[in-house]
């Protein structure tokens, strides 16, 4: 039981971080992942959309 409450607690602290993100796009342009790859889920929007669909 204390690990349900404990994964729970975890995904609101997930949930708190991923609303914090403005989703602007920023991020790309000081991204050396995103430099390489020019993948959009290298960056953070790429993968707090990841994020989101699992929570």
């Amino acid at each position: 039981m204390s690990s349900l409450k404990e994964l729970a607690r975890l995904m609101a602290e997930l949930e708190g971080q991923l609303v914090s993100c403005r989703r602007c796009g920023l991020c790309q342009a000081v991204c050396p992942l995103f430099a390489q790859t020019g993948r959009e889920a290298d960056v953070a929007r790429g993968k707090l959309a990841l994020l989101s669909g699992l929570a």
